[in-house]
């Protein structure tokens, strides 16, 4: 079942049911202490006049948590989602609903039951197995999510509402062809151009600096031979990982767990089967009889008219299926075909293509794992004791030393490391394994000699910093950093060289009508011709100075351009226009891009105009109180 939701959670049925099984479960389990720490008289949200209490929100917050969980685990917890913004996110979004459902109230928008009832024969997951829409179907998806047809419906017509107030503000995000099309011209035109480069290193003769120059280049460049403060620290360290390592797991534990899910760890016999479905006994017994004697996809294709994909039911086990077919199907052998069974839907025919046998992963084979999901659960139930006690341990006035002893922790050495986690080596330092960026920002922000306080990561394990040293940022003796500062000298001089070796030819490419090739010939250098490019296109070739130049000046002009190892003339040689037939689908898909962004503009602008019309009141405190 499970299995079945994953792989239709992108349906519109199957969207709307989880998000209430998820609320519902999020309400029985803590609906308490929701009540407890907010007050359930006092609406937590005023939208015009709509009310949302903290129990909607959490409802709805609950099924994002329950979201994310897929994606990073069961240990992501609803405080860390809050410290997400997922929290502040949901607000929003039942707010966004609630100014929807009061603007299609207004408007007097009336969803018939016609528009319902094909949007329910729509949904995937009320349609059997020959994809056609049953009353059955649908009753059982709805009696197994625990929800009536009425609010089923009710649901469904408040979000058509809001879909057509929505598509009434997007119906207007349609930019003018002519619009789009003229700046798809403007972004696929291409051109060329001659260039001529004057390289930086190319720049011969020019003396070696002075010990007078290179003290003047130190001193007016130097935060560029500044060496960065570096900090010395220490940390003590609870990680739920490190904890779980140290922590005994009895074998008693292990085999009490895999009893308790001892379903979990056995695969039920399967069968891959094909199934024809027939209306007619007489049909299907025509059916069998070929298929005996012959190929069961050709008997299905001559007499039902089912191709070899629509016979196809994979591999199922017998608890999916109903009681009268799996008692016929698991009666077969293997290459079997079973005599028509009826049911709700029709006759059914089946062919047993193989036999799956149950299996089991005995507690030998999961013993490992056993033990350390087991070793990681004491672990966290620990941990926030433990953190606890390790800050009460540090703001006591206790040492690290004594804190590490008493919690059985080791003292990890930090540094000497620079704010970007760099040593003076110029190498990234190896730190503990936690948020790095947390780490870091901690141990510049301690005083020096004391102790951070407790910090939390996003993690979920916990640090207390000490910065035990502080070395500041020092301008480095010129001595020890001459052949930098040497080499840096050089680079400018080449640098200046080579622009004012720029200025001189252009001058006099331009004093020669634009005849670049003349002048470049004089001066011993070469014309080269770069590739087509476009305005926003990359090339490997062609550096962004110099595209930018390109499509700067007109085919006559010359311009300049700095890259960052040369200076470059440049002269526009053609002009390609885009090409309308080539540029047919950008254009289709530019179209599209323009669309959804002034749709995006519409609909902010809209919202913007509803929380006017109804005016929205937070209570942050009492949000907040939540988590």
């Amino acid at each position: 079942m499970l299995q079945a939701l994953r792989s239709r959670l992108g349906s519109y049925f199957i969207k709307i049911l989880f998000a209430i099984l998820v609320g519902s479960f999020a309400i029985w389990g803590i609906g308490d202490v929701v009540r407890t720490i907010t007050n359930p008289d006092r609406p937590a949200v005023v939208a015009g006049a709509q009310e949302i209490n903290a129990v909607d929100i959490n409802r709805a917050f609950q099924s994002q948590v329950s979201q994310l969980k897929q994606r990073f685990g069961p240990r992501f917890t609803s405080e860390q989602a809050a410290q997400f913004g997922v929290l502040d996110q949901t607000v929003e979004r039942l707010v966004e609903t609630s100014l929807y459902d009061q603007e299609a109230q207004r408007l007097g928008i009336e969803v018939g039951p016609e528009l319902i009832r094909q949007q329910i024969r729509r949904e995937p997951a009320f349609k059997d197995s020959t994809g056609t829409f049953t009353s059955n179907a649908f009753q059982t998806a709805l009696r197994n999510a625990g929800i009536t047809e009425q609010e089923y419906v009710k649901t469904i017509r408040r979000d058509i509402d809001r879909q057509l107030v929505a598509g009434a503000i997007e119906a207007g995000a349609v930019p003018p062809k002519s619009l789009v099309m003229a700046l798809e011209r403007y972004r696929s035109e291409r051109r060329t151009a001659d260039i001529v480069q004057i390289r930086h290193d190319a720049m011969t003769g020019i003396p070696e600096p002075t010990a007078d120059e290179l003290a003047a280049y130190h001193k007016d460049h130097a935060a560029q031979f500044t060496a960065p403060e570096y900090r010395k620290g220490a940390m003590l360290r609870l990680a739920v990982e490190d904890l779980a390592a140290t922590l005994p797991v009895e074998e008693a534990q292990i085999k009490e767990e895999y009893e308790r899910h001892s379903g979990d760890y056995q695969t039920p016999e399967k069968r891959e089967l094909l199934q024809a479905l027939v209306t007619d006994e007489e049909e299907a017994k025509k059916l069998v009889e070929a298929a005996k004697s012959g190929d069961f996809a050709t008997a299905a294709k001559d007499i039902a008219k089912l191709d070899a994909e629509a016979i196809k039911l994979g591999e199922v086990a017998k608890s999916d299926l109903p009681a009268e077919l799996g008692d016929a199907v698991f009666a077969a052998a293997e290459g079997g075909v079973t005599a028509p069974v009826k049911s709700s839907l029709g006759w059914h025919v089946f062919k047993v293509e193989k036999v799956l046998p149950a299996s089991v992963r005995t507690i030998d084979e999961v013993r490992d794992e056993l033990k350390a999901m087991l070793a990681k659960e004491q672990a966290s139930d620990q941990i926030a004791r433990l953190s606890v006690k390790l800050e009460d341990e540090i703001i006591g006035g206790g040492t690290f030393d004594e804190a590490a002893k008493k919690l059985n922790l080791k003292i990890v050495e930090i540094g000497p490391i620079d704010r970007s986690g760099v040593g003076p080596d110029g190498k990234p330092a190896e730190l503990p394994a936690t948020d790095r960026q947390q780490l870091l920002t901690t141990l510049f922000t301690t005083e020096a000699g004391k102790a951070s306080g407790l910090v939390e990561t996003d993690r979920g394990d916990f640090f207390v910093l000490r910065n035990d040293a502080v070395t500041p940022a020092t301008l480095r003796p010129l001595d020890t950093v001459k052949d930098e500062v040497a080499k840096a000298w050089l680079a400018e001089k080449r640098a200046a060289a080579a622009k004012a070796k720029a200025e001189e030819i252009f001058t006099k490419a331009k004093a020669a009508n634009g005849d670049l090739a003349k002048v470049a010939a004089e001066n011993a250098l070469s014309v080269e011709t770069t590739q087509p490019v476009t305005r926003g296109g990359r090339s490997e070739s062609v550096v962004p100075q110099v595209v930018a130049a390109i499509f700067a000046n007109k085919p006559t002009e010359l311009a300049r351009a700095s890259a960052p190892d040369a200076e470059v003339l440049v002269k526009v040689k053609e002009i390609l226009p885009a090409d309308a037939a080539a540029a047919e689908k950008e254009t289709t898909e530019l179209g599209q891009r323009l669309r959804g962004q002034i749709a995006q503009d519409l609909n902010a602008a809209f919202s913007q105009g509803l929380r006017q019309r109804y005016p929205v009141k937070i209570d942050q405190q009492q949000i907040q109180k939540m988590y």
